[in-house]
């Protein structure tokens, strides 16, 4: 039986291998992954996991990108024109589907041809794309729930929404007497059979949320009636596996089928634990808000008409989305791509569109739930307000509303 450090380790050569891929095939700067067990730094308490070492800043100063912008840029801004500012726009991404809008776009040279300069970095996950935009190393962030972190924590703006999940499982092994309990409103499990239990996951990732809020269920709190240990999506699951903690809380239909596989028993799901799925959000720091708003707006446009043609076109995602997945080590297949995709659909500017969207109602949900149970300060949620679909509108010439706190 392996354990949990011969699993991180070769899950490490395997990310490496995928970077060395990634560095081959496309001509831009990829930061070093580096394995840490570390919290978010926006008031996450508890186990650490797995991040990224954050990479020099590419960001020019103010005084030099006034120097260095040429008359046409000035009277396109007093034209009312949208145009770039020509500043290399810092993109965190992952290896998630909601996110290669960027990667296609990049390599099909989409941003160039609108005026912007974009360099993408590829993130292990949420909590260390986080440190990038509060280390101002990245500009913008396409990131899962730890969007809620970064605008709670009054480093980032919510500009945009990506897609809707609500593909998390949580996990039992066959033989435990949670999976054993009998299941009451879509759930196994109680309090006896939960308490003193061990959870994998992925903090600042849903999968966090839908552990939390499942236990919640039984009146457990984190740190009190039971552990919640972070680490990556891949290595949790092969930990779990292996024989390592009580239940695995996962997203990402890859990794649930692996567990499938392995005979692990469904006790929850996301939306059943949570009350409804959850919208991927897009976020600026809040300086590059201020200051590069033409920057967004071409951005956003260039991000949804990219997803737009990806939707209408499902033979290139799949393709593409495969390589860069399997280059940034993740085992997918072609089932589990196509699954991916199917089970969450990019947005596009008809779902954006429709008069019952509002920008960042799933945002505002999870922060409340994270404050109730201690993780964000509730004094934190008044950055809520922090929502912004100006740029969302321009780009798309939409009247996109953002969702209030009651």
């Amino acid at each position: 039986m392996q354990n949990a450090f011969e699993i991180e380790t070769k899950n490490e050569i395997r990310m490496q291998e995928g970077r060395i891929a990634m560095k081959q095939r496309v001509i831009k700067r990829i930061i070093g992954m580096v394995l840490a067990f570390t919290m978010v730094s926006a008031g996450l308490t508890g186990c650490g996991q797995k991040t990224e070492e954050a990479p020099e800043s590419t960001q020019k100063t103010d005084e030099a990108a006034e120097d260095e912008q040429p008359a046409e840029a000035t009277e396109a801004a007093d034209s009312g024109e949208i145009k770039g500012s020509g500043e290399t726009l810092v993109v965190g991404v992952q290896p998630c589907s909601f996110c290669y809008p960027v990667v296609y776009a990049s390599e099909k040279g989409y941003f160039k041809d609108a005026g912007l300069d974009v360099e993408y970095i590829v993130f292990e996950n949420g909590a260390s794309m986080n440190e990038g935009l509060a280390a101002k190393q990245l500009d913008v962030g396409v990131n899962g729930l730890a969007t809620i972190y970064t605008v709670c924590g009054d480093v980032c703006d919510l500009i945009g929404e990506s897609e809707s999940v609500a593909t998390g499982v949580i996990f039992a092994r066959p033989d435990s007497d949670i999976a054993n309990a009998s299941e009451q409103d879509g759930m196994k499990g109680s309090a006896e059979t939960l308490k003193g239990k061990t959870v994998l996951g992925c903090a600042s990732t849903l999968t966090q949320q839908q552990a939390y809020a499942y236990m919640d269920k039984f009146g457990l709190v984190a740190g009190k009636d039971y552990e919640f240990l972070s680490m990556d999506y891949s290595t949790a699951n092969q930990a779990f596996i292996a024989g390592e903690g009580d239940i695995i809380s996962v997203d990402g239909l890859n990794y649930i089928q692996e567990l499938e596989d392995a005979g692990m028993v469904k006790i929850c799901d996301y939306a059943t634990a949570t009350g409804g799925p959850y919208r991927s959000g897009i976020v600026s720091r809040r300086d590059v808000t201020e200051s590069r708003g033409d920057d967004l707006t071409l951005f956003l446009q260039v991000f949804y008409n990219t997803a737009e043609e990806l939707m209408g076109d499902l033979d290139t995602f799949h393709k593409g989305y495969l390589e860069f997945v399997l280059e940034n080590g993740r085992e997918y297949t072609e089932e589990s791509v196509a699954r991916e995709i199917e089970a969450r659909p990019l947005f596009t500017k008809e779902v954006l569109s429709d008069s019952d969207y509002v920008l960042g109602t799933s945002t505002i949900s999870a922060a409340k739930f994270f404050s109730e149970i201690g993780v964000i300060e509730e004094e934190n949620l008044a950055n809520l307000s922090h929502m912004d679909p100006t740029f969302l509108n321009k780009a798309l010439d939409l009247d996109v509303k953002a969702a209030e706190m009651d």
